[in-house]
């Protein structure tokens, strides 16, 4: 817990809290990730396990592709999409 103002400071080096750090977005390509992720289940796990979650793998493959597609949403409804 800071006691002065110089402990303050150390623990807050920015000399100017107003300003924040701009971080550009984060760019996507498409990945197929069914097949992969399915090939790590069944060596890791078994053949049936594989076969139970394929419809998962299946559906997180179409909302990433779905996402990337997307790339040219405004930010409030990407948010909204990672949401629903």
């Amino acid at each position: 817990m800071a006691t002065s103002k110089e402990d303050a400071g150390w623990l807050n080096p920015n000399p100017n809290p107003d300003m924040m750090l701009s971080i550009p977005l984060k760019k996507s390509d498409p990945v197929e990730m069914y097949r992969p992720l399915r090939k790590l289940i069944a060596t890791k796990y078994s053949e049936s396990d594989a076969e139970k979650v394929e419809s998962v793998l299946e559906t997180l493959n179409k909302c990433r592709s779905d996402m990337v597609e997307r790339g040219d949403l405004s930010l409030p409804m990407q948010r909204d999409c990672l949401i629903h």
